[in-house]
């Protein structure tokens, strides 16, 4: 049976998911001079760290459009919502249709998922093949039929929408860690002749010991 802290459970995963996508986008998708900024600062750290949100990301996307149950257990997905919503409610939402547009591009990630992300398939890693791939249209797309998504169910449950981008500012931290790694840059440009470990080891410096 669906109840409101269902609803609520799920809303909030799509937006947790929806704000690591921004953070990475905003991170690695938008501005080269960004990206250069980053690569300059530590690059082999934040091209890991690039790898790790995209893995989040593509697993907490399948993990939102797995099957209703597992076995004897129940997941919490679209499936599950569409299987325990009321038929007429579903109907009258339109939330088949959408189901089918945000599965479609399930297919696009879901082998890299059970064979690169969850498992390390013998032969896929073997012949370093490609797996899956979308296009940023598809990308698009999927974060739209989401949204819709949510906010249907929302509205009939709460009567009030949710929506994903609006909620908070999702690029917050991205956005002060660029901020602190662009003062740092600044230093770094206009006091080239000051050797900067005599003022790191300063005591009225907070971060000394850090």
């Amino acid at each position: 049976m669906i109840t409101q802290e269902i609803i609520k459970q799920f809303c909030d995963q799509c937006y947790t998911t929806r704000a690591l996508y921004k953070e990475y986008s905003y991170l690695y998708e938008d501005n080269k001079e960004r990206l250069d900024l980053l690569n300059k600062t530590a690059r082999d750290f934040f091209l890991n760290f690039q790898g790790i949100l995209k893995n989040h990301i593509l697993l907490d996307i399948c993990k939102i459009t797995d099957s209703a149950t597992l076995g004897k257990n129940s997941n919490l997905t679209i499936k599950y919502i569409l299987k325990e919503i009321k038929q007429e409610d579903k109907n009258n939402l339109g939330l088949d249709e959408l189901s089918d547009k945000i599965h479609k591009f399930r297919k696009c990630i879901v082998d890299a998922r059970h064979k690169i992300i969850v498992h390390f398939d013998f032969e896929t890693i073997k012949y370093n093949k490609t797996l899956g791939g979308f296009s940023k249209n598809d990308n698009e797309e999927f974060w739209e039929n989401l949204q819709e998504f949510v906010n249907k169910i929302h509205i009939h449950y709460f009567n009030s929408p949710f929506i994903l981008d609006k909620i908070t500012d999702c690029t917050y931290n991205a956005k002060d860690l660029i901020l602190a790694l662009k003062k740092a840059a600044y230093f770094d440009q206009h006091f080239k002749n000051i050797i900067h470990s005599d003022l790191l080891e300063e005591e009225g410096f907070e971060y000394r010991n850090a």
